[in-house]
């Protein structure tokens, strides 16, 4: 499939290989099957790529577009679902995004509300949420906000099975 092999092409390193068959993907995905959680992960990781090709513009506008596309997704779901799942993974991309280059006004509350969301669809004892509460910690961090930080980093190891050690999060 376009996405699989576009997925690898990045991993790889061949991010134009990448990008043409992310393209496929969504093109294919828009006219056979229409599965708008599929068609969301091309976008998303189409941005994953361009951010990985030090591309920050375009990963950061290929964000916007696959939040916009999905809010009408999310916002039809009577549970929290597949569309929010992918909606958090986004915005988790996005966030870290921000965080690396220092804008932690901005990556601050993308992972909340990455956070929220994955929480909604599984729970707070899950491994994705493991990932974005450390992700927002590491975040709160670097802003010289230990105490915060030192709550979701702990918070982290517990969903992940990780034992606390007297004194302090290892």
């Amino acid at each position: 499939n376009y996405m699989g092999l576009a997925n690898s092409y990045s991993i790889l390193g061949e991010h134009e290989k990448a990008l043409e068959h992310f393209d496929l993907a969504i093109v294919a995905n828009a006219k056979f099957q229409h599965l708008p959680t599929q068609e969301a992960k091309a976008m998303m990781l189409k941005g994953v790529t361009y951010k990985r090709m030090g591309k920050r513009e375009k990963a950061e506008e290929m964000y916007r577009q696959t939040k916009e596309y999905l809010e009408p997704y999310v916002a039809r779901e009577a549970r929290p679902g597949r569309a929010a799942v992918m909606m958090s993974a986004n915005l988790s991309n996005w966030a870290t995004l921000h965080r690396e280059i220092g804008r932690h006004d901005l990556a601050e509350p993308m992972f909340r509300q990455a956070l929220k969301l994955q929480i909604a669809v599984t729970g707070w004892d899950h491994q994705d949420v493991a990932v974005i509460a450390s992700n927002l910690g590491n975040s709160l961090s670097q802003q010289e906000r230990e105490l915060e930080a030192r709550e979701l980093l702990e918070f982290a190891l517990r969903v992940r099975g990780c034992p606390r050690i007297r004194g302090g999060v290892h």
